[in-house]
């Protein structure tokens, strides 16, 4: 991670070694796994507190794009409380993803629009759907909680319960938008 105020390179490759054989291993066993009987939820949350753990950052930073027009056109990384205000005429839009079941430790800053890009759990292919509507109810009580007008949820590949869902059962997101295949007017951001 760049320290604080670095220019920053969005297209700058992902500099962590990539190991083919444990991604081959590791996509067999998930394969196994959709033909095996669901793990329960008390066990998997306990993988997913081994796994990823609880242990939160410390300084929180936001890698900050300013649009051409809207304060230089620029990406910096800063620290979440030196980010700038948002600039009259301009959208401030706050992407994140991979939050995998940890997205009360994630400071968003105030925004027109939150945007959130895949992966809400850990792995929902490998637990029951009431683990996953549990944790969605969880993900939809701090959506409420966002300093944003708007927001936004498209599934990603972590996310088969957002797939398993039946049309009553996407009411859980109540606080936001789900997308899949489909596109949506946000009138309070003016988009």
């Amino acid at each position: 991670m760049p320290p604080s105020d670095q220019l920053v390179d969005p297209r700058e490759p992902e500099t962590r070694p990539r190991h083919g054989c444990a991604r081959g291993v590791k996509g067999a066993l998930v394969q196994v796994g959709r033909y095996m009987p669901r793990v329960p939820g008390p066990i998997f949350d306990l993988y997913v507190s081994c796994g990823v753990g609880r242990a939160k950052s410390g300084e929180r930073f936001v890698d900050f794009v300013s649009m051409p027009g809207c304060a230089g056109g620029e990406v910096r990384r800063l620290p979440l409380g030196l980010l700038p205000p948002r600039a009259e005429g301009c959208v401030r839009i706050v992407v994140i993803s991979d939050t995998h079941e940890r997205h009360r430790d994630v400071a968003v800053p105030p925004g027109d629009v939150l945007l959130h890009c895949g992966d809400i759990f850990m792995s929902s292919s490998l637990t029951s759907l009431r683990r996953g509507r549990g944790v969605l109810r969880d993900f939809d009580s701090w959506l409420a909680t966002t300093p944003c007008r708007e927001r936004v949820v498209v599934g990603g590949n972590h996310d088969e319960a957002l797939a398993r869902l039946s049309g009553g059962d996407q009411s859980i997101l109540s606080s936001a938008t789900l997308l899949h295949d489909s596109s949506i007017t946000l009138p309070a951001a003016g988009l």
